[in-house]
């Protein structure tokens, strides 16, 4: 950890060089009239303005800087803490294919809920600068609020969500990624590497139930079964006709097969065979 706190204090150092702060003055000063005329406005409302902060934080006092005040914000929705320390978690594909709904929805960030088979997760814009925000917001949690460390809580359940391109292709197709840099693969290598590094049995277990209700919905059987019959039978209007058509021309055969035991459905028979072969060929 020591060694990425170096890393980043020299990033900071390189990107606010001499240059840069010439043209903060040069900008300040081109500009100073048309500032001086702009409606009066603390400088509080100012940054969360930037920062596209629209709750109001004006009775959080002991907001640090501008890093604080981004944290502020997006753990005020954090589920609340649990005694159950969960380890196992399954990725976002396997938890799909077990039947999990996954909904992208409008809330702060860290407002994570699961709940009647659908995981809501708000949208998070991933871009290349999106990496040095997190590692410096984790280290901040990490030096100033140990005990208190949610947003590194959240970012540990990204970790389990994401394994393989796959799962951010998943969520990117949910609308709860959007993916700013590109590649699949570059998106779950960032995120399975933040947590390295980081003490994850220190962290405050606020993600934990959520993690242990997926776990049991996973391992539920009939929700796997449901599932299966959900993305193999029915995932399209053409494939689910064609299933419904399978059904009730089995229970034709059937119910003439007990009615005329003596006829012949060798006929009805090839056309059992024929719409199972176009359902799996599909």
């Amino acid at each position: 950890m020591k060694r990425q706190k170096l890393r980043y204090h020299k990033k900071f150092c390189e990107r606010t060089s001499k240059k840069t702060l010439e043209g903060f003055l040069s900008f300040i000063n081109e500009n100073v009239k048309r500032i001086k005329a702009l409606p009066s406005a603390s400088f509080f409302r100012l940054v969360c303005d930037y920062l596209e902060i629209k709750e109001d934080l004006s009775e959080e006092k002991e907001i640090k800087h501008l890093l604080d005040l981004a944290r502020c914000s997006a753990v005020r929705n954090r589920p609340l803490n649990t005694v159950e320390i969960v380890d196992q978690a399954y990725s976002a594909t396997m938890l799909h294919e077990a039947g999990v709904d996954f909904k992208a929805v409008r809330r702060s960030l860290l407002g994570v809920r699961f709940e009647k088979g659908e995981l809501q997760i708000p949208t998070f814009y991933l871009a290349h600068r999106t990496e040095a925000f997190i590692r410096n917001l984790m280290a901040f949690e990490q030096c100033h609020y140990p005990e208190k460390a949610y947003f590194c809580s959240y970012i540990q359940l990204l970790d389990c969500l994401v394994d393989t391109d796959k799962d951010v292709d998943l969520l990117v197709k949910k609308g709860i990624f959007v993916n700013g840099m590109g590649s699949s693969a570059a998106v779950a290598d960032m995120i399975n590497t933040l947590m390295v590094g980081v003490v994850r049995s220190k962290l405050p277990p606020c993600y934990d139930k959520i993690r242990k209700d997926l776990n049991q919905y996973h391992d539920n059987s009939w929700n796997r079964t449901k599932a299966s019959l959900r993305h193999v039978y029915f995932n399209n209007l053409w494939r689910g006709t064609a299933t419904v058509a399978a059904l009730f021309v089995v229970l034709f055969t059937l119910t003439h097969h007990i009615g005329n035991p003596g006829s012949s459905n060798a006929h009805k028979i090839k056309w059992l065979i024929f719409l199972s072969a176009s359902l799996h060929n599909d």
